[in-house]
This record gives C-alpha cells, structure tokens and sequence, in this order.
C-alpha cells in the first residue's frame, strides 16, 4: 500500500486542482517538502482535475525519489483522477510502482 503509514507531512488537495487553481496546492507541496520525513497527499475531495494536477503529484514523486523521501497518497485514486490518467495515457505504461501509488495496487478502481 502506497499511503503514507509514519508520522510526517499531510497535504490536504482541495477539491478542483487545475492549471488555473494550481498555485495555492504547490505551495502546500513546497512546504511540505521544505520539513522532514514522510509526504501523504489527501485528495479525497479531489472531484475537478486536469493535467497540472498529475503534473504537480508526478513532479513530487520524483523529487521525493531523488531525495528518498516516502510520499504516497491517503486514499486511492478517485473516479475523476483515474479517468484523467486513463485519458492522459499514464495508464497504458504504468509500472506495479504507480499503479501501487495511484490505487493503493488495486488497478481495478
């Protein structure tokens, strides 16, 4: 299971992350990034996305991995995000990685 299961920082995304709202959630990230320890981002109440909001979460993933840092997701992917990504083309080449940090391993959501 991807979700962040120790102490650490908890970003909670509002519920329309796009290209145009996008500013205020990346600075939660870049703080979040700024402490120590784990990531978990909390889209639970992610219902509006489109490309800035994977952009935003696949650019986080990779900067946690450079600096072997946890980050995960408190819940699976949402209707609307496993859509986008279906959409986005994400799906088609996902590695047991992103399907483990998109859906928690459940591809089937």
């Amino acid at each position: 299971m991807s979700a962040v299961s120790r102490a650490g920082e908890s970003v909670q995304f509002p519920r329309e992350v796009t290209l145009s709202s996008i500013c205020e959630i990346h600075d939660d990230v870049t703080a979040a990034f700024a402490r120590d320890g784990a990531i978990e981002f909390d889209i639970r109440n992610v219902e509006i996305v489109d490309l800035g909001f994977v952009q935003l979460v696949e650019a986080a993933r990779k900067a946690a991995a450079a600096d072997a840092r946890e980050i995960g997701l408190s819940h699976p992917a949402s209707q609307p995000v496993a859509q986008l990504l279906q959409r986005a083309g994400f799906l088609e080449s996902a590695t047991p990685a992103d399907i483990d940090f998109w859906f928690h391993g459940d591809a089937t959501q």
